[in-house]
C-alpha cells in the first residue's frame, strides 16, 4: 500500500516538472502506461491518476498531434486526439484540429474514415454527425 502511495506521489512530481520540449510521443506513451497501471491494479479506486498528470497528458496530445500530421502521420495524430476525454480543458483544441483535418483536401478522407470507425472519440463527436 505504501508503495502505491509513493508511486502516485512520484508520478505527481514527474507531471509537475514535465518538459514539453522533450519527445512528446515518449511522454504520452509513458503517462498512458502509468495511467493503465494505476487503474488496473486499483480495484477499489483508492488511487487515482493524478489530475495534474491527466492535464499534462492531454496538453501533450494536442501539442504532438499537429507535429505528427506535418510528418505525414495523420492517422496517429487523429488517434491521439481521440484520446482527449470529453471533460478535458483541451477538448476544444483537439476538436479544432480534427475539424481542420476533416475539411482538408489532403487529410479529409483519412479523417472521415477514421472517425466513422472510431467508437469513442469525444473530440470527433460533432464531425461524426456530419458524415
Amino acid at each position: 500500500m505504501f508503495y502505491k502511495k509513493l508511486e502516485v506521489y512520484n508520478l505527481q512530481r514527474f507531471c509537475k516538472n514535465i518538459n514539453f520540449s522533450d519527445s512528446k510521443l515518449n511522454l504520452i506513451f509513458k503517462l498512458e502506461q502509468k495511467k493503465k497501471e494505476i487503474l488496473k491494479y486499483d480495484s477499489n479506486n483508492s488511487y487515482i491518476f493524478p489530475d495534474i498528470c491527466e492535464t499534462a497528458l492531454n496538453e501533450l496530445r494536442v501539442i504532438a498531434a499537429p507535429e505528427l500530421a506535418k510528418e505525414g502521420q495523420t492517422i496517429e495524430a487523429i488517434r491521439i486526439l481521440c484520446n482527449v476525454p470529453a471533460d478535458s480543458e483541451f477538448l476544444t483544441e483537439a476538436t479544432v484540429w480534427l475539424d481542420h483535418w476533416y475539411r482538408s483536401s489532403d487529410w479529409g478522407k483519412e479523417t472521415k474514415l477514421y472517425l466513422k470507425e472510431a467508437s469513442n472519440c469525444p473530440s470527433g463527436v460533432k464531425l461524426r454527425k456530419l458524415s
